[in-house]
Parts: structure tokens; sequence; C-alpha cells
């Protein structure tokens, strides 16, 4: 017998992953995400991207995002959380 549960289990996980999602900003896409420090030394800092002291860290697309925001097209990861969750320096690198 078929467990009628089973399609409500997926369709909970899939709308909970769904809401997580970041759209990428105009430019986001194009922002380099690099965790060599030495890559930046002719390039400008623009800003920290350093979260919020509640919250360990950004997802890369909020990371992108918030680089292109600051006028940046790079991104230096300082630290990383929980796998996938980043914080850093956003740079403008010719």
């Amino acid at each position: 017998m078929r467990n009628p549960r089973v399609p409500n289990t997926w369709l909970l996980a899939g709308l909970i992953t769904s809401g997580c999602a970041t759209t990428l900003d105009p430019g986001a896409a194009d922002v380099k995400i690099l965790r060599d420090s030495s890559a930046v030394n002719e390039c400008v800092t623009v800003g920290h991207i350093d979260p919020h002291p509640d919250t360990p860290g950004y997802t890369e697309a909020e990371a992108r995002n918030l680089t292109v925001e600051l006028g940046g097209n790079t991104f230096l990861v300082t630290s990383q959380s929980l796998g996938s969750l980043i914080s850093g320096v956003a740079y403008r690198c010719q």
C-alpha cells in the first residue's frame, strides 16, 4: 500500500528550500568568489560584508549581491561556517 504522506513530505521540503533561494541581482553572476588573499593585492576594497551577530554568514548569492551593491566585482571569503555560509571583503578589481 502506498504511503499518502510521502508526497506531502516532498512538497514541504520543496517549499522550505525554495523559500531560501536568493535571486541574483544584475551583475552579481559576474562577481568572482576568491579564497586566496594574494589574488586581490592589486584591487581596491569597497566594503566588508560581515553578517549580523545573530547570523553565521551569507549564502554565496547574497554575498554576490552585496558585492555588486557596494560597487565591487570580486568577493574574498574570509570566514566560512556551516559549510556554505560566508563572510568577507568586497573588492573592485581591474
